[in-house]
């Protein structure tokens, strides 16, 4: 009989989510997280003990997630060695799949971290101090005239001149409607609002201490306006900017006379060229864990997302 681990092992190659995974577990559980970038990293590691737990990504480099999946319940049993698999495919066919071979449990991304530390206890069987009571729901109240620490995430959908007076962008305010509801769902999934629209721009607010989140979020977005492009078969026609920064805030209930210059350097951020890029203040890339800051450079005095420099 293979030794027991209470550990927490997580194999997945993308580093921005491992330290992503890393600090949000962390708050959940006081068992040691272990994080393999491959199958065979965690085969080797593991080879005459077990984890408590392994969460698990699909695209892994060498042997597959569902290939190492297929390895672990060559020893273990679901009881013996809970695994949760991680993947962005969502398709029932896929999930089917992945359960039928072994999986005790299957979560999308991205991910929505209370939702995988609730999942994760049910599956664990480790003593209670190894768990983390959860905290109390937050009433999500703010006070008028409270100053809190808020990230801004300003986003603004340039429209082209020439499609907005055509006939096809005759109805340009009902296609920012509903593109901005669309990112309004995936700002809530990274626990972020709608605090205010206005035309082609509005700014999103986070509560939160995790900028990692905040940037994969903005990351979403641009990915998320680029298909809708394509699935539309044009391109720059709505060419989406992002600003982000963090700062104090002044609430206000009227959230069109909020007092920061957070959101005012985030729209600053956003407009610097209206090229389609994703700005972040100096302030706010320090906030980010190294993996997250690898993927921004130095562009004056903001940083720039790299993937998209000219």
């Amino acid at each position: 009989m293979s030794e027991s681990n209470q550990t927490i092992a997580i194999v997945d190659d993308d580093p921005v989510l491992l330290e992503i995974l890393q600090r949000a577990l962390a708050t959940h559980f006081t068992m040691p997280i272990l994080i393999f970038p491959s199958g065979e990293d965690y085969l080797q590691f593991f080879e005459n003990k077990k984890p408590a737990i392994v969460l698990l990504d699909a695209g892994l480099p060498g042997i597959s997630g569902l290939e190492l999946l297929g390895k672990i319940r060559e020893t273990y049993s679901r009881a013996e060695l809970p695994v949760i698999f991680i993947s962005a495919d969502t398709d029932s066919a896929h999930i089917v799949k992945v359960l039928e071979s072994g999986a005790n449990d299957f979560t999308g991304k991205p991910l929505d971290m209370a939702v995988l530390a609730a999942r994760m206890r049910v599956h664990l069987s480790v003593p209670a101090s190894l768990v983390r009571p959860a905290a109390p729901a937050s009433s999500g109240q703010l006070t008028d005239g409270q100053n809190y620490r808020i990230t801004f995430l300003y986003c603004q959908v340039a429209v082209d001149r020439a499609f907005a007076a055509s006939r096809q962008g005759s109805d340009v305010q009902g296609t920012l409607t509903r593109l901005f509801d669309i990112y309004g769902r995936i700002v809530e999934r990274y626990k972020g609002q709608l605090w205010l629209r206005k035309d082609d721009a509005g700014f999103f607010a986070f509560q939160t201490e995790d900028a990692a989140a905040v940037a994969m979020c903005a990351m979403e977005l641009l990915t998320t306006n680029i298909i809708h492009e394509i699935l539309m078969d044009r391109s720059q026609v709505l060419v989406m900017n992002l600003g982000i920064d963090a700062g104090d805030t002044v609430y206000r209930v009227d959230h069109s006379i909020l007092q920061s210059d957070a959101l005012n350097h985030s729209a600053h951020l956003a407009k610097a060229d209206g090229r389609g890029k994703l700005r972040i203040s100096k302030r706010f890339y320090d906030q980010l864990p190294p993996a997250g800051q690898r993927y921004f450079v130095a562009d004056g005095q903001a940083m720039l997302h790299r993937s998209i420099v000219e």
